[in-house]
């Protein structure tokens, strides 16, 4: 296979949401094809935030290629224009594997990535101080008055940097000008799916293998660097309450309940970002399904499907 090709990149993407079990088939079919691995998980970039990310681990980066993981220090805020320039200047292969559960990291790479506006710091001082004077209740309901359309589409709306970033992009008078995600029409996505109770059980065995895979240990290790995470780091879920438990403010199993309710809701903001954002084309999986069997199903759908390519304009 051409390590080297640049011109045009057959990607192969598997989505879906958090603990469906997309990382276990995906290096499934690494190890089959012999193809690389792009993790598109805005969380995963980070140096150090190993058992609470659920990124793949040291033998798995042995087994197979993996990009896409372990790219920016936790005290530094890594956008998606940082992934999406990452990509462009890193991942050459001619084809390879794409796993994730970031929407946006997902639709920059299949439909491009426009350029943004500037940072607008009277634009932002405004918002800060709307966010300090009603919360993010009161900047959320600003956003849906003045910018519904852009509010709709944003991934995390109870991140407050987030809702003012798209805020500031929206009044930007070439916004949206140069985007071709809505003149394509959704792109076809291939996903994995639980239903409810399932998803909740392995969300629930997730979270209890974090702390007994050594979260606190690791949680501690992140504050001795001395460094406030960035904002953005902080969104990686279970971190806070880890860090709550090391202060002596919260009891664990108080945080293991935070964390596990925290990530349910992430799981139902992913699907309703996919289902909406993208032409999904979904496979059901149930506790009792073979890892392999499902690496096959999936390699099947993958074969009938248009073929999608990554997408390099822009940052």
């Amino acid at each position: 296979m051409n390590r080297h090709m640049t011109n045009k990149q057959r990607v192969y993407v598997l989505a879906g949401p958090t603990a469906a079990g997309k990382s276990a088939v995906i290096h499934r079919l690494a190890l089959l094809h012999n193809l690389p691995v792009l993790s598109a998980d805005s969380m995963a970039v980070y140096q150090g935030m190993d058992i609470g990310t659920a990124k793949p681990d040291d033998r798995a980066r042995k087994e197979a290629t993996y990009y896409g993981v372990n790219l920016a220090t936790p005290n530094t805020t890594f956008s998606v224009g940082d992934f999406m320039g990452y990509v462009k200047n890193t991942v050459h292969d001619e084809t390879l594997l794409v796993a994730g559960g970031t929407g946006l990291y997902l639709k920059c790479l299949l439909a491009g990535l426009n350029e943004s506006p500037p940072a607008d710091p009277v634009f932002r001082a405004e918002m800060d101080q709307l966010l300090l004077e009603s919360g993010l209740q009161g900047l959320q309901e600003y956003a849906r008055k003045t910018a519904p359309e852009t509010y709709e589409q944003i991934s995390d709306p109870a991140n407050p940097r987030r809702i003012i970033r798209a805020l500031e992009k929206s009044r930007h008078p070439d916004f949206g000008k140069r985007s071709d995600w809505q003149t394509n029409g959704p792109h076809p996505l291939l996903g994995l799916r639980r239903d409810r109770a399932q998803l909740t059980a392995r969300i629930e065995l997730r979270v209890r293998a974090m702390y007994a895979e050594g979260l606190l240990d690791e949680a501690e290790h992140l504050l001795s660097q001395g460094e406030a995470l960035s904002q953005t780091a902080l969104q990686a879920i279970g971190y806070r309450e880890a860090f709550a438990v090391l202060r002596g403010e919260m009891p664990q199993k108080e945080a293991m309940a935070q964390t596990a309710a925290r990530t349910r809701q992430l799981a139902k903001r992913q699907m309703t970002w996919f289902n909406h954002q993208f032409d999904m084309q979904w496979i059901d999986v149930h506790n009792e399904s073979n890892e392999l069997e499902l690496a096959d199903r999936v390699w099947t759908c993958w074969q009938e499907m248009p073929p999608a390519f990554i997408h390099k304009t822009g940052n």
